[in-house]
């Protein structure tokens, strides 16, 4: 799984706390990831907010309009150069 690259896409670095026995169990597991732990952190988010998406769009919410909270934000750019289908 590809790196979301900064100059394809605008990126902004959070500090996140993850609980430890997580992090030890996906470093042990990094050889077999295929990606270092930062990268699958990163595309555990965007697939994570893809499919909370997805989601509301099948579900419907009388909150919001995410199709146009999709558009509002070009989310569809981001989840396209991140899809597992482009590398």
């Amino acid at each position: 799984m590809k790196k979301l690259s900064k100059r394809k896409i605008d990126c902004e670095e959070v500090v996140i706390q993850v609980p430890r026995k997580i992090m030890t169990f996906l470093r042990a597991m990094e050889p077999s990831l295929g990606q270092t732990v930062e990268e699958y952190l990163q595309y555990s988010v965007v697939e994570g907010v893809r499919a909370d998406i997805d989601y509301a769009e099948g579900h419907g919410t009388p909150f919001f309009d995410i199709n146009a909270l999709v558009r509002r934000f070009k989310l569809n750019k981001v989840f396209k150069r991140h899809s597992v289908a482009a590398e």
